[in-house]
């Protein structure tokens, strides 16, 4: 009983922390949106213009104003997010301190003795070999130890692993690749992974310096407007502004 009111006292005190961290992650993005809606309204107006004409005065004055406006509101965003990070720190710091893990009954003596536990053992080593990318030695231990794995199980580790490396060094498109192919998967998922890999596609062009590409590549989102509001807007709100100047 007494170990029971433990695990409660540590959950409602993880709770505590998680809603806290909820709360911070509720980022007010309507000055983004806002900012998003005028300047797309300024741009349609621009269409309006002769080819190859010029600014006027008045035009100028107008898209100063609302540069300004979403340099506020991207700038605001940016600090609200930065809050954030500190709450998710000590949700983590809550976990750690609340549910420490016991490891002291591996070290008794005979408790891997027996097939049945050391098979216990290889499985749990072979898992954590899979998760760290070595799939080959992996295969290795899967091999030697007489585990029942399927051949198909290594594989997907290896290919998730390739992507992860991919990722690593802002290879986007082999990601997106993957996720073409696993499409009616993760739609069962019902992930945000395509958006979200698209997003650091988007800011891994404007990151660079090609504005150009990063509005042509931007057109994509349009697919996931309905569904990812919030993260669309705050992705294109400022790398979109400074190509009416």
């Amino acid at each position: 009983r007494r170990r029971a009111l433990i695990t409660m006292d540590s959950c409602r005190a993880v709770d505590n922390e998680f809603e806290k961290a909820v709360k911070k992650l509720s980022i007010n993005t309507i000055g983004i949106e806002k900012s998003i809606s005028k300047l797309s309204a300024f741009r349609d107006e621009l269409k309006n213009n002769p080819p190859g004409s010029s600014l006027t005065e008045n035009e100028r004055i107008s898209l100063e104003k609302l540069l300004k406006e979403a340099t506020d509101a991207s700038q605001s965003f940016s600090s609200q997010h930065k809050d954030s990070h500190g709450a998710i720190s000590r949700m983590g710091k809550a976990i750690d301190r609340n549910f420490q893990m016991d490891v002291s009954a591996c070290s008794r003596e005979g408790i891997f003795d027996g097939k049945e536990h050391m098979q216990h053992l290889y499985t749990a080593l072979c898992n954590h070999l899979l998760l760290q990318g070595w799939v080959d030695i992996a295969r290795c231990l899967v091999e030697e130890a007489g585990l029942q794995v399927n051949e198909a199980h290594l594989e997907k580790f290896h290919e998730m692993n390739v992507v992860l490396d991919a990722l690593n060094h802002r290879r986007v498109e082999e990601a997106l690749n993957w996720v073409e192919i696993h499409r009616e998967e993760l739609s069962k998922m019902n992930t945000s992974l395509e958006f979200k890999l698209h997003r650091l596609k988007f800011v891994t062009l404007v990151d660079s310096g090609m504005l150009q590409e990063a509005l042509q590549y931007s057109k994509l989102f349009g697919q996931f407007a309905k569904r990812h509001k919030k993260g669309t807007a705050s992705s294109i709100c400022m790398p979109c502004a400074p190509t009416y100047v």
